[in-house]
């Protein structure tokens, strides 16, 4: 009688939840186990921005996996469960309560992190970054007080913090560097149409505008001195610069990584009994040396999760002369970096810029 195979899956994200359960699909008497940081069940992150900000929805109302959940599909979900280490050579994976989880499989689908500024740390009091359904629910309490709002940063996750706190009748304020706002992700005529589109509905864009400074006022609000000698003041601030791959726990185990974690066309890394999903990219240049919008034009377009994550499932969940089977005839492709970018281009990108923006251009 074989042995039943235990395939853990790190992140509870898009990524995370396709993998589990494709794993679980192609392998039915697999012992699948999701470990999620959060504390519920494993939910879609563009509404965090929208309508949770503005009261209209609760991340619960978009669960991954369907009312039902990742249970329904076999797969033990287990909340709360951060992991801090891989034990390879034992095939564990050590949480931050002290549990150790052994594995047959491992998949790392960590996503992304938010772009820490050393100017504006996420501990100083009345300073946002928007990534989880916590922050989103400690901002969305501070934004119904009403007040003032400046958003650093005129990208899609800025913009729609904007939109919504402008709904709730926040003034609100968005500074961004470049000399247009999206300049990463749409054409000037697009960004041009939705700079009018917010400042119709009051807010206050300043392109081309660096920060200096951050202060912290005598009445309790912030100020942030901008060029020119201006400070802009505000009552909260929400940082929106961005996002890099969370490959930090691959890192720590001695995976391959390269701006994202390194694996083949399978999906998997420099270990083989450890696969990563989420958003590979060829790694045949160095990030370093690619230009800004070379790297965002690929960092836009990943996978779909479930396709990619089906993929790798099939890598996994037999024995390595069925997997060699399974792959026999295709050609070898050179490594890519997997940034573990969780969302879907065609799903998140544009349904994100609509949700930012096209209720507001009429759509």
């Amino acid at each position: 009688m074989n042995a039943v195979r235990k395939i853990v899956v790190v992140g509870g994200g898009p990524a995370g939840v396709a993998a589990a359960l494709a794993a679980k699909q192609q392998d039915a008497a697999a012992d699948v186990v999701l470990l999620s940081d959060e504390s519920q069940e494993p939910y879609e992150k563009p509404p965090l921005s929208k309508a949770v900000l503005t009261g209209k929805a609760m991340p619960h109302d978009a669960p991954i996996a369907g009312p039902k959940g990742v249970a329904a599909s076999g797969v033990r979900l287990k909340l709360g469960t951060p992991v801090k280490a891989i034990d390879r050579a034992a095939r564990a994976v050590m949480t931050d309560a002290g549990e150790r989880i052994g594995y047959n499989a491992l998949v790392l689908a960590t996503g992304s992190i938010n772009r820490m500024l050393p100017m504006f740390p996420a501990r100083q009091k009345g300073v946002y970054y928007l990534r989880t359904e916590a922050q989103a629910r400690a901002l969305k309490a501070h934004l119904h007080q009403g007040g003032s709002l400046l958003v650093i940063g005129g990208g899609l996750i800025g913009l729609e913090v904007a939109a919504s706190a402008a709904e709730l009748g926040v003034k609100t304020t968005v500074i961004e560097i470049a000399p247009r706002i999206l300049a990463r992700v749409c054409n000037a005529d697009i960004s041009e149409l939705i700079h009018e589109r917010h400042r119709i509905r009051g807010v206050d864009i300043r392109v081309g505008t660096a920060v200096s400074a951050l202060r912290e006022l005598p009445d309790g609000r912030l100020g942030v001195d901008i060029g020119g000698g201006d400070t802009v003041t505000a009552d909260l601030i929400v940082v929106g610069a961005g996002v890099a791959p969370d490959d930090r726990l691959a890192k720590a185990a001695g995976l391959a990584t390269q701006d994202g974690i390194v694996v083949d066309d399978h999906g998997r890394t420099s270990d083989a009994a450890i696969f990563a999903a989420g958003m590979p990219r060829s790694t045949a240049r160095s990030p370093a040396a690619m230009p800004p919008a070379a790297m965002s034009s690929t960092r836009s377009r990943p996978r779909s999760g479930r396709s990619n994550t089906t993929c790798i499932s099939k890598a996994w969940a037999g024995p390595l002369h069925n997997r060699a089977r399974a792959y026999a005839g295709r050609s070898a492709r050179a490594p890519r970096s997997c940034s573990s970018s969780t969302a879907p281009a065609s799903r998140t990108r544009w349904a994100s810029m609509r949700s930012a923006t096209w209720r507001w251009c009429g759509g």
